[in-house]
């Protein structure tokens, strides 16, 4: 690097590292990168992908040690990984910037019991039907429930969710869409 830099080049070294078994939920630090202290040490910045509540194919960037010189940030940088295809046999992985937010409101959330991932990759609630995120989009809409001739008790029951269950995951689906 101090070679490069002398002839005025900036090489960047990335090195992959994985985490250890860890609940999307829970917040990821710098003890839970496994190959030790030594990695960590010797980077000059460290930046974790997590999973992100939006969908499977939402992530968060995760800043665990910030290069010398930049100050550290509570936000976290949302993006979403796309595929541009440049021919019928290739194509381009790639993450595009969405936002920034806060930690604690990119972050899964925490479901009642976890069975397994739903195949959109969100969490649910072992008791959760199918057309959950359909139903959720009917119930914060008042004109397309009185169109469907629906309530959100009906809707609620038909999803496999209490009534107040219901308002809180519209109101996250509310924040989510404006945040």
């Amino acid at each position: 690097m101090n070679i490069a830099k002398k002839k005025g080049h900036t090489l960047t070294i990335v090195v992959s590292a994985h985490l250890e078994e860890l609940e999307p939920w829970k917040s990821t630090t710098t003890t839970n990168i496994k190959g030790g202290d030594v990695l960590i040490q010797k980077a000059g910045s460290v930046t974790a992908i997590c999973r992100e509540r939006t969908s499977k194919d939402h992530r968060f960037l995760k800043c665990l040690k910030a290069p010398k010189g930049y100050p550290e940030s509570d936000d976290v940088v949302v993006c979403i990984i796309e595929q541009q295809e440049i021919d019928e046999h290739n194509w381009n992985t790639r993450m595009s910037y969405v936002c920034r937010k806060k930690e604690e409101e990119a972050l899964p959330i925490k479901p009642k019991s976890v069975v397994g991932d739903s195949e959109d990759g969100n969490l649910q609630h072992p008791n959760v039907k199918d057309g959950f995120n359909e139903l959720i989009e009917i119930a914060s809409d008042k004109a397309k429930m009185r169109e469907m001739n629906k309530t959100k008790k009906g809707i609620a029951k038909e999803i496999g969710v209490s009534r107040p269950t219901l308002d809180k995951r519209i109101r996250e689906r509310n924040k989510i869409e404006v945040g």
